[in-house]
């Protein structure tokens, strides 16, 4: 197992910091991935919420433009979300 650096614990800190002051469910979602984007690089993040009962869902994405290519497959994700493992 490799040691994380001084700067990259101090990123992780700060991430947590605004995850901590994140003050609504959609905000706290944003500063997650904006904190692991941070510790692990990637091309697109998103975070989804499935209520199975509800038949809802929704997702944060790290872009905007994906996020909203995102929110028009929803309403066919929901459809067939009790397939869902």
């Amino acid at each position: 197992m490799s040691e994380i650096s001084a700067q990259q614990y101090q990123t992780m800190l700060d991430g947590l910091a605004g995850c901590y002051a994140a003050n609504d469910l959609n905000l706290l979602a944003r500063q997650m991935m904006k904190l692991v984007n941070t510790l692990v690089p990637g091309v697109h993040l998103s975070y989804n919420e499935l209520d199975i009962n509800g038949a809802a869902a929704s997702t944060v994405c790290s872009d905007a433009t994906l996020e909203r290519r995102a929110g028009d497959y929803l309403p066919a994700f929901e459809q067939h979300m009790g397939d869902h493992p």
